[in-house]
């Protein structure tokens, strides 16, 4: 008998974090990499792309998605946490560098600032290590 699991993220959020890592993704593959269908897919990319935490631009015959990493998330309990910070916890920062993005190294900087670390990943001032859990 197969197991039931759970997700942390919603579909939302999955193709936020998959789009962060492949900006150029295909429909196709983000369907798949997410275990959903081609209609399921583009019903949740015109729900991010409505909401504004989604843009999407024609190349040709395809699309490259731009994440609004200023796009502050909606629910009560994430006020205050915009999609920069949701995405640096799942190491988009990284990720995007790896890609030759610039300006991510300036992103990184900040995110160490609003998070009140040195950056060597250390609380500031204090010389010991953060706890794993904010």
């Amino acid at each position: 008998m197969k197991r039931r699991t759970w997700n942390l993220l919603s579909k939302h959020g999955q193709a936020l974090v998959s789009i962060s890592r492949r900006p150029d993704i295909r429909l196709v593959d983000l369907a798949e990499e997410l275990g959903m269908t081609e209609r399921s897919i583009r019903l949740v990319l015109a729900a991010l792309k409505t909401s504004q935490a989604l843009r999407v631009k024609r190349r040709g015959r395809n699309n490259r998605y731009e994440v609004d990493l200023d796009y502050a998330l909606t629910h009560p309990l994430e006020d205050g946490i915009s999609l920069r910070k949701f995405l640096a916890l799942y190491g988009m920062i990284e990720a995007a560098e790896e890609r030759g993005e610039s300006g991510t190294a300036e992103l990184a900087d900040s995110l160490e600032k609003g998070a009140g670390l040195a950056p060597d990943g250390t609380e500031e001032g204090s010389g010991e290590a953060a706890p794993a859990v904010r």
